[in-house]
This record gives C-alpha cells, sequence and structure tokens, in this order.
C-alpha cells in the first residue's frame, strides 16, 4: 500500500481476476501477469467514465515511413558503373555551377581549387596589364591555369587516393574531377569570350574599372578612395580619399561618397547570397559523393584520408583544410591583383579584408557543416526494431559479424499481443546494411533511430568502412 495525503492508491497485484470493470485496468493486469512490475495507481481515476480512453475508434494497421537516411537512395548503390555515372553526373552539374556562383561572382570555393583559382587570377591580372591587347589569349591562360593546372595536379592526389584509401575510391572521385575541370574549362572559356553573365542574385563585379579592366574581383565593405563626377558619370583616372575629395568637390563630394559606399554594400549582400546558395547546393553534392565512395577531390583527398584514419567527422576536416586554401586563394586573387594594378591605392587592409574573403569564409563553413548533418560518418545511431523475428535476426548479425552489442526485450501491443524489441547502436554509416539484413527476415517490422549526441568510450568498427 501506498499513501497520498488526499487520494490513497492501491498498488495492484497479479491476478487471474475475469470481472475487471475497464480494459485499461485489463492491459495493466495483464502487463502485471506477464512478469512485468506493478504500477501504483488510482482505480477512481482508471474507472472514471469521464476519463478520453483509447480505443474509442477502430484501430487499423498503417504503414508509417520516415528515411532513417538522408539521400537513402545512394546508399544502397553497389555496382561501380552506376557510382561512375553519378559521379559524371555531379561533375558537369557542378562544373556549371562552379562558372555562374564562383568564378563570374568572385567567390572563392574553398580547398586546393581556390588555390589555383586565385593564382590564375594573379596571372590574369599581370597579363592585361602587360599584354592588354591579347584578352582572348588571356582569358584562356586563365582557364588553362583554373581548371586544367588543378586538373594535372588531381592526377597525382589521385595515386595518393588509390594507395592509401582505395582502388574504387580514386576512381569515382578522378571521374567527378575530370568530369568537372574539363566541362568547367569550356562553360568558363566560352561565358568570358562572350561576355555572358547569369545574374541570378544581381552584379557583384566591382564599380571600379581600374580593377574591371583586368578582371579583379574585389568588392571592398567601406572604400577608402573615390572617383570625381563630371559629365553625369564617374571618372575613374584620378583616386581620392574622402577628405580629397570633399575638400576638391565639396558639393557633391558627399553623393558621390554615399553613393560607392551603398553600390559596393548591394553587391557585397549579393554576393553573400551567392555564398550561401553555393554553399548548399554543393554540399549535397559532395555528400552523396561521400555516400557512394568517393569526393570532390583536391584536397578532399586528404580530407577523407584524415577522416579515416583519425576518425574525425569529414565536415570538421573539410573546413580546416578548405579554409587555409581559400585563405590561401582570396590572397593572391582579391588582395595581390589589386596593388599589382595600383599599390598606392589599393594596398590596405580594407582590400585584404574584403567582401569576397568574408562570403568565401562563410561558404567554406556553411559547406562544412551542412555535410556533416548530411553525412554524418563516425556518428553513431541508436536503433530500435519491434519484430517477432528475433531468432532469425540475431543468428544472422552473428554470422556476418555485426560488431555491436544487440539487447532484446518483451513489449506488449494493444491487444496484449508479446513482441521483440532488439536495441542496438551503430555508426551512421553501417545504418544501410543493418537496415536491409533486418527486411530480409521481416519486411513489415517497426525500426526506429535517432543520433547520439554525446557518448563517452570505445566501440568496434570494421576497419575501411565510411
Amino acid at each position: 500500500m501506498s499513501s497520498d495525503s488526499n487520494t490513497e492508491k492501491t498498488s495492484i497485484p497479479i491476478t487471474t481476476d475475469a470481472e475487471t470493470k475497464s480494459p485499461i485496468t485489463a492491459a495493466i493486469l495483464a502487463d502485471a501477469k506477464s512478469g512485468i512490475s506493478p504500477v501504483d495507481v488510482d482505480p477512481h481515476i482508471i474507472d472514471n467514465p469521464d476519463v478520453e480512453k483509447f480505443g474509442k475508434y477502430p484501430i487499423k494497421r498503417k504503414k508509417i515511413k520516415s528515411s532513417l537516411l538522408r539521400f537513402n537512395f545512394f546508399y544502397k548503390i553497389t555496382s561501380l558503373k552506376i557510382k561512375v555515372i553519378c559521379a559524371a553526373t555531379i561533375g558537369l552539374i557542378t562544373a556549371l555551377i562552379s562558372v555562374i556562383f564562383v568564378q563570374s561572382t568572385g567567390l572563392y570555393t574553398g580547398g586546393t581549387s581556390a588555390f589555383f583559382q586565385g593564382f590564375a587570377r594573379m596571372i590574369y591580372t599581370i597579363l592585361e596589364i602587360n599584354i592588354p591587347s591579347s584578352h582572348d589569349g588571356n582569358i584562356v591562360v586563365f582557364n588553362v591555369i583554373y581548371w586544367f593546372l588543378y586538373l594535372l595536379m588531381n592526377v597525382f592526389l589521385g595515386w595518393f587516393a588509390y594507395k592509401k584509401i582505395g582502388k574504387e575510391f580514386a576512381i569515382i572521385s578522378f571521374v567527378y574531377i575530370l568530369t568537372t575541370q574539363v566541362l568547367g574549362f569550356l562553360f568558363g572559356t566560352l561565358f568570358e569570350m562572350t561576355n555572358v553573365q547569369i545574374n541570378i542574385f544581381g552584379v557583384t563585379n566591382t564599380i571600379d574599372p581600374n580593377l574591371q579592366n583586368i578582371g579583379a574581383k574585389c568588392i571592398y565593405f567601406d572604400p577608402q578612395y573615390f572617383p570625381s563626377y563630371a559629365g553625369g558619370k564617374y571618372d575613374w583616372s584620378q583616386l581620392y580619399t574622402q577628405q580629397q575629395l570633399l575638400q576638391l568637390y565639396p558639393d557633391y563630394a558627399q553623393s558621390i561618397i554615399s553613393s560607392v559606399r551603398n553600390e559596393n554594400l548591394v553587391r557585397s549582400f549579393s554576393l553573400l547570397l551567392y555564398a550561401i546558395a553555393y554553399a548548399i547546393i554543393i554540399s549535397v553534392f559532395y555528400a552523396i559523393l561521400y555516400i557512394i565512395g568517393g569526393s570532390s577531390a583536391g584536397s578532399d583527398f586528404y580530407t577523407v584520408y584524415m577522416s579515416r584514419s583519425k576518425g574525425k567527422p569529414v565536415g570538421k576536416i573539410y573546413m580546416l583544410i578548405n579554409g587555409s586554401f581559400m585563405m590561401l586563394g582570396v590572397f593572391m586573387g582579391s588582395f595581390i591583383s589589386p596593388i599589382i594594378v595600383d599599390f598606392k591605392h589599393y594596398f590596405s587592409l580594407n582590400t585584404l579584408l574584403s567582401a569576397n574573403l568574408v562570403a568565401s569564409a562563410i561558404t567554406v563553413v556553411i559547406s562544412g557543416t551542412l555535410i556533416d548533418i548530411f553525412y554524418p560518418k563516425d556518428k553513431l545511431a541508436e536503433v530500435v526494431v519491434y519484430s517477432d523475428h528475433f531468432e532469425q535476426i540475431l543468428t544472422y548479425l552473428q554470422n556476418v559479424n555485426f560488431p555491436h552489442a544487440v539487447s532484446n526485450s518483451i513489449v506488449y501491443s494493444n491487444n496484449n499481443t508479446a513482441h521483440n524489441r532488439l536495441i542496438t547502436s551503430c555508426f551512421y554509416h553501417e545504418l544501410p546494411k543493418f537496415i536491409l539484413a533486418i527486411r530480409k527476415f521481416d519486411s513489415t517490422c517497426v525500426i526506429l533511430s535517432k543520433m547520439i549526441r554525446d557518448i563517452d568510450g570505445e566501440v568496434d568498427i570494421e576497419e575501411g568502412v565510411g
């Protein structure tokens, strides 16, 4: 017996009494009879007709499906041929996206690609200053450096991936990068030579023609030098500080300063939109490449190698490595390039901390974070399976050397029928294999899964997987 100041509660014992007044009480008694610990409950509440009870309407079985895995379809692909087709298709899409969202806007991708992008921009600047008559040839040189030198470097990195990670991984990754670079070169050259711009979120080119003429993609949040204004247009042939402009053109200097700053802010905001959109799109494609057993190549070879050898999340390593190369690329393409044009006016902290740097950093952070969400390779998941085929499932898992502990308990359905509940945990990338194994023996069982956020200790993992 247990007591309360207001209501006396009765501990219900195990009983065979068939004269139970309510189905809820009957269910509790049935559980007690089956060995489940008795529950303290107020019988007045149980049998109160005013209390809403389950079973008011007919109970029907309904199939509920919520994907346990993001991009579940790609986990099921086992054919290398299909994986290669997927990698080539992603490469084609990525090439077009890179030209529209990166090359044409002044955004930097991150990774070794950003290094070659910045280096190509710097060389192009030097060529445009010294050989302005060879504009189309300079464009070709830019695209060869940006797309083909990067591809050549991937031949050597691909060999590293083949030796350290595996043949299939190297093939899938190289097919992707080959498709991306070749088509990127063709799209980029065509867009530049025909002056085609697809401005989805607006124009992001600098308004300074001194930098426009040599293709330098550099936008300042707060410009330090301004043009004069004559004949209804800006005169960028001579640049002035804010103080100089106010002294020389007191009547309209403030208007020039406000106009230039506002235009730069508008273009910076447009660049930020490109950065966010590109990060979201590219993280989806990169996650799919990881799922099918490949990567985006370049510094990603080392990212995957470190992730597998150290057991670290792909996204965090991706952010660290890609962020480092991105900063180097921005330094060459959007800081060194302008000061090659005019050291006096563009050598400043303002040029270094440009909108290009901020937007590109945001791209790396967002894409790295989303990759960890879309492909949480080293996260553990708790899995609960409600099935009547526990013995067959357990035997199968033992035969295939399932490395994680499995427990079993008994639960009861609405009609007091006993069912087995299997509980285990596994790595996220092991879920597809585990689910397929369960479905072999029970196609209608219920499988629940949730990510484990915090864990401390050692777990078994199959080497070379994920």
